[in-house]
């Protein structure tokens, strides 16, 4: 006698409305909506030197941000660029929504390169001597910003980069960004040139009054690009720093415009402007807690307390089967299986009981079988 199970009384998978377990929860497939995840999700940037798009997942409604501007370059004498700014704000989004995330760079030198960080950055000044430059100024930092669906929505503004001099202390320190930019510091001693002004503050170059021979002024900014650093002629005096980017850029700081008789007392260049900065209601806008290196991103998206507007579920599809042999084919906005397998979620306790009592039923039908052929 066989103990296979005869195909006629096996309990129809309808019936059983798709039994699943997983992540140990029982669940039924039957036509159920199920909460959005409740643990948060968080996508956090660092520089690449290119915009990223972050989708917004489905359930999500609001995103936190917090956003990093670049801090200006230390000249090669190591004078340091201003820091950054932060930006804290959160931000209402549907599912399906786009934000895209641009990390601005840090101000750097490089021997021969123009080194205004990405995020426009304004390039820091140099020793110029038979064309070749050397001897440079920090460039700006880059801006960090985010838009959604194409609207920019917050900029943390660069900071400013450090003013170059030959003794390596009296160049002018960066201007930092932050709810009120600050502008470069002056280059010391006397005849050292002037900062830059921050983008908050128009973003102007600094100049050297009168103009000067030795050391070219800074540059204005251009929109949201820092201005660049003015260049020097002579030995004993230094460059300018690069302004940061921003909603309005930095300027860029003046270059020395005397030349001192030694090394000692070298007047230095002037520092560059931070760039200015902006957000939504509610943003908080202060500097960031990062001396030196690229910007930073994080999105840290919050579920929906509310159904969302944006989902495609229809409350008409929210009750399951009237019976347990009802047939269940999935429906727009229905639960399958391979959904509930990707949730983890408990169905109704209705849907629940329905299934058991099928289940139930199965196995009656099971049970009577088998005593039935024992007796034969």
């Amino acid at each position: 006698m066989s103990d296979r199970i005869p195909r006629s009384i096996l309990v129809p998978a309808s019936a059983l409305a798709a039994v699943l377990v997983t992540g140990g929860a029982l669940c039924f497939g039957a036509a159920a909506s199920f909460a959005a995840p409740t643990a948060p999700l968080i996508t956090a940037m660092i520089f690449t030197g290119a915009p990223v798009s972050v989708p917004v997942p489905d359930g999500m409604c609001s995103v936190k941000v917090i956003a990093d501007g670049a801090a200006g370059g230390s000249s090669t004498d190591g004078m340091p660029g201003g820091r950054g700014a932060r930006v804290a704000a959160t931000i209402e989004v549907t599912a399906g929504s786009t934000l895209v995330g641009d990390v601005g760079g840090s101000g750097t030198y490089e021997w021969g390169e123009l080194n205004g960080g990405y995020g426009g950055g304004g390039t820091g000044g140099a020793f110029i001597v038979n064309g070749e430059r050397s001897a440079f100024a920090g460039g700006g930092g880059g801006r960090t910003s985010v838009s959604l669906n194409g609207e920019l929505l917050i900029v943390a503004g660069g900071g400013g980069g450090g003013g170059n001099s030959p003794w390596g202390t009296t160049g002018g320190v960066g201007g930092g960004a932050g709810a009120v930019g600050t502008d470069g510091a002056s280059g010391i001693p006397v005849g050292g040139g002037p900062g830059g002004i921050s983008g908050d503050a128009g973003g102007a170059g600094g100049a050297n009054v009168p103009t000067s021979t030795i050391g070219a002024d800074g540059h204005a900014a251009a929109g949201g690009v820092g201005g660049a650093g003015g260049d020097v002629y002579a030995v004993l005096a230094g460059a300018g720093g690069g302004g940061g980017g921003g909603v309005v850029g930095g300027g860029g700081g003046a270059a020395a415009a005397a030349e001192g008789t030694t090394f000692d007392d070298s007047p230095g260049g002037g520092g560059g402007g931070a760039g200015s900065s902006m957000g939504p209601a509610g943003a908080v806008i202060t500097t960031s807690e990062y001396r030196e290196g690229g910007g930073t991103l994080s999105f840290e998206f919050v579920a929906c307390t509310t159904p969302d507007p944006s989902s495609s579920t229809d409350p008409s599809t929210q009750a399951g089967p009237s019976t347990p042999t009802e047939a269940s084919a999935p429906q727009s906005g229905t639960a399958t299986p391979e959904r509930l397998a990707s949730t983890g979620r408990e169905a109704p306790l209705g849907l629940i009981a329905a299934g058991a009592a099928a289940l139930a039923t199965g196995l009656l039908l099971l049970r009577g079988r088998r005593t039935h052929s024992r007796r034969h």
